[in-house]
């Protein structure tokens, strides 16, 4: 009768024991930042995901997952961990039973199956972000003085409304102006919603919709694609915009300029260089090509570039240029963990971006950009880089 009345017990008992087992690290992962953090299992894996809203560098932040998640459960069971940026799956690591973690963009068997409806805790949805944005611009094309300057500093309104739903909205406040009248004023800077969309094959697709860069509003749609061999990327983008500003007076155009690029991309992984090619039609309707090659630090990403356009300026000699570069710079600003406790949260951006260009042309090879966060460090949350920082930790 005991052995009978065992066997009951252990029937209802054990799934009650597994979910406290599976759930015992939620607590330390959510006290630690993450957000959006949940975990479910299957016969082979035990699934976890984890979101970092926390400002802790990416590698910072999958060493720190990693740590925690380790320690979750003694079961054979293959533990995998995926992160997420705005509720939707990017990248997943997996344990390996004879070497390091497995990682890559390929989420783990079962996730769709078992993982998209399990509860998150310490959602990040409707968390509101004061991001501070600073801004400066510097051109050298006059001959009575060396450079003419601007400083802003641009505050955003930045939250996540549902899974993969995100909206900004920002203005610009010039505190140091040398480009004239045109510049002098507090203006709109990105307003956007955008829905970023993950389709199976790994194909990622944002749309966002209103203000952009360079004075653009309209509609824009960007897709990226990793091949088998996760060191390629295919990388599309497409915009129909118009003219929106107001500089001496409020400035608008019918939306009606078509913009488009593709582009191929290469990660070189023992050096942690990042390079992509794109061709397409630009901004000003001229048809080129821009090339760059950036090596991601933890702290800096920094790279060049080459441009080469079918119109090109005349601010050389007063002939037509349809050769350019120049360097790009993103550093990371600190403080590097800023914990959400509550809704609502100020902070730096997380990275200061600085572009010099050659020939200070301004109308070639010209791309907007749809979210002030956007710079030549965004490629950083890629899984070799990851990989990377995390064997560099441990050492």
């Amino acid at each position: 009768m005991a052995k009978i009345f065992f066997c009951i017990a252990s029937i209802f008992l054990l799934p009650l024991f597994l979910v406290n087992t599976l759930s015992a690290q939620i607590p330390e992962l959510v006290k630690s930042g993450f957000e959006n953090v949940s975990v479910c299992e299957d016969s082979i894996y035990q699934i976890f995901t984890v979101e970092n809203n926390a400002r802790y560098l990416p590698g910072i932040a999958a060493r720190k997952a990693l740590d925690i998640i380790s320690n979750a459960d003694t079961s054979k069971k293959r533990k995998s961990i995926v992160f997420l940026r705005n509720g939707i799956p990017y990248i997943s690591m997996t344990s390996s039973k004879t070497g390091p973690w497995e990682i890559g963009y390929k989420l783990p068997e079962g996730y769709n199956k078992n993982c998209t409806h399990s509860q998150r805790h310490n959602s990040s949805y409707f968390k509101t972000d004061i991001v501070i944005y600073p801004e400066l611009l510097y051109r050298n094309y006059r001959t009575d003085r060396l450079y003419e300057v601007v400083f802003n500093l641009s505050p955003a309104i930045e939250l996540t409304l549902t899974k993969g739903l995100s909206f900004v909205g920002q203005i610009v406040i010039p505190i140091y102006n040398g480009y004239g009248k045109r510049y002098a004023r507090i203006r709109p800077g990105f307003i956007t919603l955008t829905q970023q969309i993950r389709l199976p094959k790994q194909f990622f697709i944002s749309v966002s919709g209103g203000t952009f860069e360079y004075d653009r509003y309209g509609i824009d749609a960007q897709l990226f694609h990793p091949f088998k061999n996760i060191r390629w990327g295919l990388h599309a983008q497409m915009g129909l915009t118009g003219y929106f500003a107001l500089r001496t007076k409020w400035e608008a155009s019918t939306p009606g300029r078509v913009t488009g690029r593709l582009g191929i991309s290469y990660y070189e992984p023992h050096f942690n260089l990042y390079a992509i090619l794109y061709a397409g039609k630009y901004l000003y309707e001229d048809y080129g090509v821009t090339a760059e090659l950036n090596r991601h630090f933890r702290y800096a990403t920094i790279g060049f570039y080459v441009q080469k356009t079918s119109k090109g300026n005349y601010l050389v000699n007063s002939s037509r240029l349809k050769l350019n570069g120049g360097f790009k710079i993103a550093i990371a600003l600190p403080p590097y963990k800023q914990i959400r406790k509550k809704k609502f949260r100020i902070t730096p951006a997380s990275h200061f971006r600085l572009t010099y260009n050659t020939y200070n042309d301004g109308n070639s090879c010209v791309y907007y950009r749809v979210h002030p966060g956007e710079s030549n460090a965004s490629a950083n949350f890629q899984p070799y880089f990851i990989q990377s920082e995390i064997t560099r930790q441990r050492k």
